[in-house]
Parts: C-alpha cells; sequence; structure tokens
C-alpha cells in the first residue's frame, strides 16, 4: 500500500513469510526455555485448577476473579483424570464463606496430594498459552502486512517477538497475553467492518467482544471501544457501505452504530450465560451459594490497601461501611 516491499515478487513474499516465522519459532523458543524449567508463579494454580473444576464439576467457586472461559481454556489440555481433587476436604466447603481459604484448597490440592504432579499439568497448561502467544504475533505479521506490506510485517513481528514482556508472559497459565490475542483481532474486525460491513466483520467483532468478556472483566473495556470507533466511522463524510447498502447520509451511517452495538451486546450477553451454565448459582447444587457480604468485605479491603498505598489517608474503619 504506497511503500516499496518485497511482496512485489513471489521470492519477496516467500522471504518474508520465512523471515515472520522463523521470528515466531525463535520467540516460541526463547520464551518455553524461559519457564519450562521454572516453578509456577504466584496465581497459576488458582488459574489451573480453578479452571479444571470449572470444567469438570461446573462448579464456579474457586475462582471468581477470573471469567469462567479462561478457566475452561487453561484446562484444556487435561483430561478428567489429570488432577485428584478432592471434594470432602474441609477448605472445599469453607471457600463458600471465606474466599481466601480458595489458597489452602489449591496448595493442599496441587502441592501436598501425592496423586497429583503440580509441574507437570502446569507444563501442559501453558503450553496451550504459548501456542496463543504465537498466534498474537502471526496476527500481528499479517495485519501489519495488510496495512503497510512485508517490510511492515516483519518488523512488527520482529519487535513482537523480542519484546520482554511478550516473552517473560507468554506461555504462562494467564488471561493477558489471550486478551491482547482478541483486542486485535476485534480491532481488525472493527477495521474491516469500516472499511465494507459485512455479516462475518460483524460476526467477529460480536464473538471476539462476547470472547473477551469470559476471558477477562476488563473485557468489557471492548464494547465502548467498538462504539466509539464506529461512531468516528459514521461521523466521517466518505460513503458506508453495510451489508450490500451503500449509506451515503451521515444519519444512514450513525444509525448503523446502536444497531451493531445491540447485536455485540446480545451475543455477549448470551455468551456470559452460557460459560456460567445459564445459572447464577455458583454450583450445580442448588443450595450451595457464595456468601456475598464476605465477598463485597474483601473488595473493600482490597481498595482501601490499594488507596492506601498510594498514599491516600484512607481509615480502616472505611471498610466495615
Amino acid at each position: 500500500m504506497g511503500i516499496d516491499h518485497p511482496g512485489k515478487s513471489r521470492a519477496g513474499i516467500v522471504a518474508a513469510v520465512g523471515v515472520c516465522a522463523g521470528l515466531l519459532i525463535l520467540f516460541a523458543f526463547i520464551s518455553w526455555s524461559a519457564v519450562s524449567t521454572k516453578n509456577a508463579t504466584f496465581d497459576e494454580p488458582l488459574h489451573l485448577l480453578g479452571g479444571f473444576v470449572n470444567r469438570t464439576s461446573g462448579d464456579f467457586r474457586l475462582n471468581p476473579e477470573d471469567p469462567a472461559l479462561f478457566g475452561y481454556l487453561a484446562a484444556l489440555p487435561l483430561d478428567r483424570s489429570a488432577i485428584h481433587v478432592n471434594y470432602q476436604s474441609p477448605h472445599w466447603s469453607s471457600i463458600l464463606e471465606d474466599p481466601n481459604r480458595r489458597w489452602w484448597f489449591v496448595m493442599t490440592t496441587l502441592y501436598q496430594d501425592l496423586l497429583n504432579n503440580a509441574d507437570a499439568v502446569t507444563q501442559k497448561s501453558r503450553f496451550i498459552f504459548l501456542g496463543i502467544g504465537m498466534l498474537l504475533g502471526a496476527m500481528i505479521a499479517w495485519w501489519s502486512w495488510q496495512l503497510a506490506g512485508a517490510w511492515a510485517a516483519v518488523f512488527a513481528t520482529a519487535l513482537f517477538a523480542f519484546d520482554p514482556n511478550f516473552l517473560g508472559h507468554g506461555p504462562l497459565v494467564k488471561n493477558d497475553v489471550l486478551l491482547t490475542l482478541l483486542m486485535l483481532t476485534m480491532l481488525i474486525a472493527c477495521w474491516r467492518f469500516g472499511r465494507r460491513g459485512t455479516l462475518l466483520a460483524l460476526a467477529a467483532m460480536a464473538c471476539t467482544c462476547a470472547a473477551a468478556v469470559n476471558v477477562k472483566f476488563s473485557g468489557l473495556l471492548f464494547g465502548p471501544i467498538i462504539f466509539i470507533m464506529l461512531l468516528i466511522r459514521a461521523l466521517l463524510p466518505a460513503p458506508w457501505t453495510v451489508i450490500g447498502r451503500t449509506l451515503n447520509t451521515r444519519w444512514q451511517r450513525l444509525v448503523v452504530v446502536p444497531a451493531a452495538c445491540l447485536i455485540v451486546g446480545i451475543v455477549s450477553y448470551a455468551a456470559i450465560w452460557a460459560c456460567y451454565e445459564f445459572r447464577f448459582a455458583p454450583s450445580n447444587d442448588p443450595g450451595v451459594m457464595l456468601n456475598t457480604p464476605q465477598q463485597v468485605f474483601e473488595v473493600k479491603k482490597h481498595l482501601v490497601m490499594y488507596r492506601y498505598q498510594l498514599g491516600a489517608d484512607i481509615p480502616w474503619s472505611e471498610i466495615y461501611q
């Protein structure tokens, strides 16, 4: 698109693709070698066991601080017998009253139960997230190529492959890199919908937003981002073809914005309920409920502690209000 790049010849295309592929393989090698011999980080055991319990028992009490889809993905490479879980443990039932007890349950299950090999299951799960990191790099290369040609793809892939943040976090059982992949996919879908509003682009926007809100709670930001991007496109003076109809006036284009956002919202809402098995209760047992006041207390406590670290003079009694 207006710049000189090796994509003008078949040999140049092959060379650029080869360089991008080599950079992604190098990324995988460096990032995997950095974590393959290291123990789990602080919250990886919670993410892993929480996802395993979500998938195998349909109980969501263990890790309510992360959406369910992320947990399902973390436990994807594990069969139902990969982790022995003692649901008769007093730590398991006490989680309902005190959410901090989940750490005791995670540690005793993964690291004190002789039937479990915490390092082995963690490495299996990490391999999935390594693949997500490589897919993110491939998406960066592809979109850069679409925007500015092969040299841009090589340059962008190199920046990604040697970025310390992605090298360090790529294979970990965390949802940050996964959310980044969904963010990039959503931006590409918005870009394509802004160029030509097809049903495929609209479906891609809706599905990535639905996945994002079920991967990390900050995925809720996807909705406002989509709204702002579509609004800017509608206000531009250029005509906009949406689902085969060319919209020439600004008011015609503005109607598309709430309509598209409504579809994205409905799909996301349905996906949330689907991920939580269309129920509000944390367990299949209708008599099992979380101690909501205790959950609220814990949230207030952490907010007060965070504001105190920032230097605010906050009375500790505020959490009891």
